[in-house]
């Protein structure tokens, strides 16, 4: 596979996953009301990556804003990395960087949620 880059805009995260590594970054603030597009190459990349065992991935979430629907899609992306982690198909790891309580909040509550994904709260 190649590398996914997703350059990002004012109301839209850059999106890098890089195949060699297995790392993905999302990076920036998510405004948008067509989240179904935006995240669409998402789920396909990592639909194709998640298809080989024995993958190590890094997750590195550094939203410093999302609405409600890419919340969503991010707990779609959560639930299927934690289904192939839990499968002992591959080990993940996700950090969520926060930048103020609310993030702060919202990391902690994606750890509560995905109990079964190793997920890091950290300050940026």
């Amino acid at each position: 596979m190649n590398d996914l880059s997703i350059k990002g805009y004012a109301c839209s995260p850059t999106v890098y996953f890089n195949d060699q590594t297995g790392e993905l970054t999302l990076d920036g603030e998510y405004y948008q009301e067509y989240d179904v597009a935006f995240f669409k190459p998402v789920y396909d990349w990592l639909d194709g990556y998640l298809r080989k065992k024995g993958r190590k991935i890094t997750v590195n979430l550094k939203l410093s804003h999302l609405n409600s629907s890419a919340r969503r899609r991010i707990d779609q992306i959560l639930e299927c990395l934690q289904d192939y982690h839990t499968s002992h198909k591959g080990k993940v790891m996700v950090k969520w960087f926060y930048f103020d309580t609310d993030t702060k909040e919202e990391g902690i509550e994606l750890a509560e949620t995905f109990n079964n994904l190793p997920i890091h709260v950290l300050p940026v």
